[in-house]
């Protein structure tokens, strides 16, 4: 009797190891890594393509495609082109026009991220007009945070518009330089919120991407950012993904079979 038992408490303990693991693999199994085109960026969790289960991404983080076009679709109504998406990072690129856009920038000031998880990583700004180029005096550090002048953005044959952080104070600016307005609104996060700009690229070099590289970062952040964030960091293909029983994220090593 104590035999089968033993028999049976054991067949028990793996089938019960089974059924966990099976909740984890079938994640991916329902929820593949999927890509719209050869070249498309990886979509994966928190993001889900929208012919995916809900299941398979968080909300705000629906994708589709266009032909082999990433699209991302702002609450506004908006649909932007995504180039690229960085697991560590936590953002998005999206295409800011193309090269026969004569502004880009202007474009980007133009979209509405009101209610959106996603936002542009210049942050919030100001802009300042000033009568010619800036002959600077103020330490380099506030220098960086300055971007201009975007010849696009000026009404006027004397006035030339540059784009200033929202820490940057007036009084560090040249005295014949005067705030325009600030660009606060539309959704725009706070650029203190996306620490990765500081240590990848600064105000101005963010600036300088959409003006010649056409590209737009957009930043998310996410409640469960930390577990997720650390197990994309481990990197040799762990994933992060969402086991619905214990309602946690987990970390799983995705074998890619072609």
């Amino acid at each position: 009797m104590s035999w089968w038992l033993a028999i049976f408490i054991i067949f028990h303990l793996l089938c019960s190891t089974k059924g966990e693991n099976v909740g984890v693999d079938d994640f991916f199994k329902v929820c593949p890594p999927s890509q719209c085109g050869n070249e498309g960026p990886l979509i994966r969790f928190p993001f889900r393509l929208d012919s995916q289960p809900s299941s398979c991404g968080l909300k705000g983080y629906e994708l589709s495609c266009s032909g082999s076009t990433t699209l991302l679709n702002l609450p506004s109504g908006d649909n932007l082109s995504v180039t690229g998406i960085d697991h560590v990072g936590r953002f998005i690129t999206i295409d800011g026009g193309d090269s026969q856009s004569e502004c880009p920038l202007k474009g980007l000031l133009s979209l509405n991220f009101t209610n959106s998880v996603f936002s542009p990583n210049l942050g919030v700004f100001s802009l300042v007009s000033c009568p010619t180029n800036i002959s600077w005096t103020a330490p380099r550090w506030i220098q960086q945070w300055v971007a201009g002048p975007i010849t696009c953005l000026s009404n006027a044959p004397n006035q030339l518009i540059y784009l200033a952080a929202e820490f940057v104070s007036v009084d560090l600016l040249p005295d014949v330089c005067t705030k325009i307005s600030d660009v606060k609104s539309n959704g725009y996060n706070s650029l203190y919120s996306n620490l990765f700009v500081e240590l990848q690229c600064k105000f101005s070099c963010t600036v300088d991407k959409l003006m010649k590289a056409r590209e737009v970062v957009l930043g998310y952040s996410l409640g469960i950012e930390k577990s997720c964030q650390q197990c994309e960091e481990i990197g040799r293909g762990h994933f992060c993904g969402f086991n619905q029983t214990t309602n946690n994220t987990v970390c799983v090593k995705y074998y890619h079979s072609e």
